[in-house]
């Protein structure tokens, strides 16, 4: 016999909000969003991983929906295969790096100039327009800080062997 789970206080506080405000789901997917970029860095790198994922999850949801013969299929029938597909996903989209580089000496040079270009260009435009991901990643660059400190920290009172 199963227990059927309950929504926690966070996800009743939620939905309470999205049906008063329909429109307040724009924050909660930026928020989102704005997590999985910080969560790889908030820079280049988790631009990059944030991109593919997104492209790599639509191409995989549409590709289902294709396949299925109808929507019922596609929620009874795929759902273990999208769970799968999403992990495969997540796991293909950290080293996207890699799959520009397959591009040999045009893949180099891609990597330079959009590292470049994000330094110089993009971050800056990103952190005027969102406020909340600077602070975000500083409180992120704080964070890993500290723990370089607790280390460096930690292994100066080890006694010698």
């Amino acid at each position: 016999m199963t227990q059927e789970r309950k929504p926690g206080p966070r996800a009743r506080e939620t939905g309470r909000r999205l049906k008063e405000d329909p429109a307040a789901i724009k924050p909660l997917i930026a928020s989102g969003v704005a997590r999985v970029w910080l969560s790889r860095g908030g820079g280049l790198y988790g631009l990059g991983y944030l991109t593919t994922l997104i492209v790599m999850e639509v191409h995989t949801i549409i590709s289902i929906i294709y396949e299925a013969p109808g929507v019922g299929e596609v929620f009874k029938d795929k759902l273990i295969d999208l769970l799968t597909r999403s992990f495969e996903n997540t796991i293909s989209a950290l080293i996207w790096p890699f799959y520009v580089l397959e591009l040999g000496l045009w893949g180099i040079a891609i990597l330079v100039i959009s590292f470049v270009a994000y330094n110089r260009y993009v971050n800056p435009l990103i952190e005027a327009r969102f406020t909340d991901l600077a602070a975000g990643k500083e409180a992120l660059r704080a964070e890993k800080a500290l723990k370089k400190q607790a280390k460096a920290n930690k292994r100066s009172r080890k006694p010698p062997k």
